[in-house]
């Protein structure tokens, strides 16, 4: 499967405008976006690097961006479910050096 057809790439490609569906960006402390895994890393169309790029493309400017994982890193429950903030507008740079310094929250016993 290539980046391009990630499920979290397909889904900012389809969303409507803000304004189209009456969404008060004012009103949005944070968007919260669910992967089965982090977001892919590699090359210029990674997930990592894509998904806050579409969000933005679509209408939703700079806001805070939460992106984790649901499941554990490659099935090993050593590595634990991660996060990490961003922002739809952060730069190429920033994007890789906050994926970097990700977060575990895996609070919940496997």
């Amino acid at each position: 499967m290539e980046p391009k057809t990630h499920p979290d790439q397909e889904y900012w490609r389809k969303v409507k405008s803000p304004d189209d569906a009456g969404i008060d960006l004012a009103a949005i402390a944070r968007i919260e976006i669910d992967c089965t895994l982090l977001p892919c890393a590699g090359g210029n169309d990674g997930c990592l690097l894509i998904v806050p790029f579409l969000a933005q493309q679509a209408g939703f400017g700079d806001l805070p961006l939460r992106i984790f994982s649901h499941r554990y890193e490659g099935g090993d429950i050593s590595k634990p479910k991660r996060y990490f903030d961003c922002r739809s507008a952060s730069p190429r740079g920033e994007l890789k050096r906050l994926f970097a310094v990700n977060g575990s929250w895996d609070w919940a016993a496997p």
